[in-house]
């Protein structure tokens, strides 16, 4: 039994004593709950339409949907989908365009927006949207197939289209339907958690799916490999539609109904609305030109095994389930321009680590990894709750589509002109000081200089 070094005290006093420790570490369990509880507690009748009970299971729900869609996202996006084009035999601009196709649908978030205000409900068109993700059944297939490699990758590109225009109509449905399920105030707090929660389970899989393709192509089995993976990815995917099926819906704020044309033309003409939106293109022009390459870089050029590229991602997750909930609180506390602003400017000099690193100098994307996690989480988060603070109540599914589409085109383009740089550089290199630079570090160079620019230019518009 330990000793406090007190042994001199009175009964009476030992007894307060005993009391006053009692209620310390009562309220230090109380602390201790409220902080780990998955949702907010303080959660008021005036917050939403519905009972804060009701309120409290549906957000619980989103956090189990968003754990089980965040796997198949992660089984079938980034370096493994990258992998997977190029055994089917994809060149620069293939996977530019198959890396930025979920932008390039986002124009058909318009149509979501108007069937929403022709419908006045959008659980039913998030829940169908979500199937969309079920047509990897077909894409696990392809490699089996007695079909030429362009026949292979006419067929990823139709599929990868399909499916992301189902998605798209889906999230703005999920968008508009957030939007009106979480207290604002609660806002931060509420997707800090869920993000970080989601972040955790990205980690778990990335780092997973890489040990095991990396096995698999050591046996000569790659393409089962890959066929097992995104089959676990769909199993997963089915499961977050189904909490999302059970997950309430608010009922949806009365509002004049609009023309499709209408839908299109309103959130242009709303000023502030619109300089938020042309300051995320640029932003997304930024990104999008060197994004879907930098996994082709490390497969291709630092011939990096899954493992190693998981383990960044690995990294990259651990860290932001550190930052995550900070920058919720923040958030809520500074506002989240403020926020996504200095974490912009954050990331800027992150592609140089893609420039630099080498083999033999792997130390540059580590580091890279670790600032990923402290400033990534804080953009996505800011960035998503200011385009809520944007979007009006009356006829935000129009904002919400408008925003998606402009901002998903921008990326587009950007990912198919850096593809086209990257073909029309093969081969070439030129000198920066003591460095050789690639076709590939070209595109890093350029994104990195547009993200200044963003910042810098387009500070008052975000």
């Amino acid at each position: 039994m330990k000793e406090d070094g007190r042994s001199g005290w009175r009964h009476s006093h030992c007894c307060a004593g005993d009391s006053f420790r009692g209620r310390l570490n009562m309220q230090m369990l109380i602390r201790a709950r409220t902080r780990i509880h998955l949702v907010p507690r303080d959660i008021s009748a005036t917050d939403s339409p519905l009972a804060p009970s009701v309120v409290r299971r549906a957000l619980k729900l989103s956090i189990a949907e968003g754990m089980f869609s965040t796997v198949h996202l992660t089984l079938t996006g980034g370096a493994f989908l990258t992998g997977f084009a190029l055994l089917l035999g994809a060149g620069n601009i293939t996977l530019g365009i198959v890396a930025a196709l979920p932008f390039l649908i986002q124009p058909l978030q318009l149509l979501g927006a108007w069937l929403i205000e022709r419908q006045g409900a959008r659980k039913p068109l998030a829940v169908v949207g979500t199937l969309g993700r079920t047509l990897w059944l077909i894409l696990l297939l392809l490699p089996y197939l007695p079909l030429s490699a362009t026949q292979r990758l006419s067929l990823l590109i139709l599929i990868l289209l399909v499916s992301n225009a189902l998605m798209a109509i889906c999230a703005n449905a999920w968008t508009n339907w957030m939007t009106d399920l979480v207290p604002p105030r609660l806002r931060g707090r509420y997707f800090s958690t869920r993000g970080t929660l989601a972040a955790a389970v990205a980690m778990v899989a990335n780092y997973g799916a890489g040990q095991w393709l990396d096995r698999m192509r050591a046996a000569g089995d790659v393409t089962n490999g890959y066929a097992i993976l995104f089959a676990i990815g769909v199993v997963c995917a089915t499961i977050g539609t189904l909490f999302l099926a059970r997950q309430p819906e608010p009922a949806l704020p009365p509002v004049t109904r609009l023309r499709l044309t209408e839908v299109v033309r309103r959130p242009l003409r709303h000023h502030s609305f619109r300089q938020f939106m042309l300051a995320t293109m640029v932003w997304n022009v930024a990104l999008g030109v060197a994004v879907p390459f930098f996994s082709a870089h490390a497969l291709t050029v630092l011939h990096l095994p899954f493992t190693q590229l998981a383990m960044f991602d690995v990294i990259t997750g651990a860290v932001s389930l550190l930052s995550l909930s900070l920058w919720g609180q923040l958030a809520d506390r500074f506002g989240h321009r403020r926020i996504m602003l200095g974490c912009m400017a954050g990331v800027i000099l992150l592609p140089w680590c893609w420039v630099f690193a080498t083999p033999s100098s792997l130390w540059f994307l580590y580091l890279n990894a670790v600032i990923s996690g402290i400033w990534w989480p804080g953009i996505n988060l800011a960035q998503a709750n200011r385009l809520m603070e944007q979007a009006p109540v009356e006829a935000r599914g129009a904002y919400l589509a408008s925003f998606a589409a402009c901002t998903g085109l921008a990326y587009f383009l950007a990912s198919t002109f850096g593809g086209g740089v990257a073909d029309a550089l093969a081969g070439v290199h030129w000198a920066l000081g003591g460095l050789s630079i690639s076709n590939y570090q070209t595109l890093f160079i350029m994104s990195s200089l547009l993200r200044a620019s963003t910042v810098i230019f387009w500070r008052r518009s975000l």
